[in-house]
């Protein structure tokens, strides 16, 4: 009862999050019986108390790896004592139940400094328990259908003569997707596209982001490195394109088995055949500039479907790592909109606007102020905490 009478003296700010399931392994398995699951519209509001969080997602204490990743931010020596106790002291919600979990957060309260902070996250974990959870509704179990081509039950064409000639009827219908990229039970990997060599250099600098550049729209980024430097596959898959194509100049398109596709240009030499099966960190080729490019540099493209995605959205250049496991695909008009699973927030950076972030996310700019209680012509700073609609 305490914890009741606790929440009501307080001013409670619903943020209404679209729940998504856990990425449990047996969920993203094949399954010849039904192709989508078909799940109940459901939704939880999270009692928060101001806008601050532990961390900026939730955590999946399902993932094997959370424990160490959670063990390597307790050790940073940027963080205070107090903060560091704070984590310990969420890890431990991972074997609670509901009852025991407003316990904890009703002993928290009698504190004589309350941790809001902690507080919070407690609650969205609460919120986003996995009794809870629903399947998002458009989610997708891909098939296999005995191809000896990476989803072909997507793609249905292999062709090894142009780039992404896909027609629309394979993505027409599409609203939002969930794709696994890595599953350490499954043994899906992934691998960073530059070398250490490169990172060593350049530090994952991009010198030319996704969108439109000189009237045209840059489908990929541009990665610094150095000729000759090696170019690293990102997932296991096979090898689509291999040869000297268009302004791409030396290019190599792998097809993955969740149905991605990357596109590594303007290299120097080409170190695999079409055909070829190919794993994560694999050497595809090496650094250089052939076709339409004015310097030494890596084009990258990822793509679903043929409708390209931001990769800055998907992997963390400077840290060499995806920014999570699952990845979020919203279709748009004639691209895919990527975000990662469970990401409830978005840290706002220098230059970045209301319309900027929304339109990040695929969501309505109205519907966006409406959640964060700001205006249109709200100027944001820069490591404010923006809550995002994942629906």
């Amino acid at each position: 009862m305490r914890i009741k009478v606790i929440v009501i003296s307080f001013i409670l700010i619903g943020i209404i999050i679209s729940s998504f399931s856990s990425p449990k392994s047996s969920n993203w398995e094949h399954n010849d019986g039904d192709e989508k699951k078909k799940p109940k519209d459901t939704a939880k509001a999270v009692v928060a108390y101001g806008n601050d969080y532990l961390f900026e997602t939730t955590v999946d204490f399902e993932n094997l790896n959370i424990y160490e990743r959670i063990d390597s931010l307790v050790n940073l020596d940027t963080l205070t004592d107090g903060i560091r106790k704070e984590i310990q002291f969420y890890k431990t919600v991972a074997n609670k139940t509901e009852d025991e979990i407003f316990s904890m957060v009703d002993s928290l309260f009698e504190l004589d400094s309350v941790p809001y902070a902690l507080i919070n996250q407690i609650n969205l974990y609460a919120a986003l328990m996995p009794k809870f959870i629903e399947l998002p509704s458009a989610f997708e179990i891909l098939k296999e259908d005995g191809s000896p081509y990476p989803a072909n039950a997507y793609y249905k064409t292999w062709n090894n003569r142009v780039s992404f000639d896909y027609s629309s009827e394979i993505y027409k219908n599409d609203s939002t997707i969930v794709l696994l990229l890595a599953n350490s039970k499954t043994g899906q990997k992934y691998h960073h596209p530059l070398c250490q060599k490169t990172m060593r250099r350049y530090y994952g600098t991009v010198t030319s982001q996704y969108g439109w550049r000189d009237g045209r729209s840059h489908n990929g980024v541009d990665l610094e490195l150095h000729l000759y430097d090696s170019i690293l596959n990102m997932f296991d898959g096979k090898v689509r394109m291999a040869r000297n194509y268009s302004g791409f100049g030396k290019v190599v398109i792998v097809r993955h088995y969740n149905g991605l596709e990357t596109l590594y240009a303007h290299m120097s030499k080409i170190k695999v055949k079409e055909g070829d099966s190919v794993v994560a960190g694999q050497c595809l080729g090496l650094g250089g500039m052939s076709g339409n490019a004015t310097g030494t540099h890596l084009h990258l493209e990822m793509r679903f479907k043929g409708l390209p995605i931001n990769p800055a959205h998907v992997v963390s250049f400077q840290d060499q790592e995806l920014y999570a496991d699952t990845l979020i695909l919203k279709k748009m008009k004639n691209s895919y909109i990527a975000y990662p699973y469970g990401k409830e927030f978005h840290i706002v950076k220098k230059g970045e606007s209301p319309y900027k972030i929304a339109k990040r996310y695929g969501m309505n700019l109205t519907s966006f102020c409406e959640l964060n209680q700001i205006s249109t012509k709200t100027r944001l700073l820069p490591g404010q905490k923006m809550k995002i609609a994942q629906n």
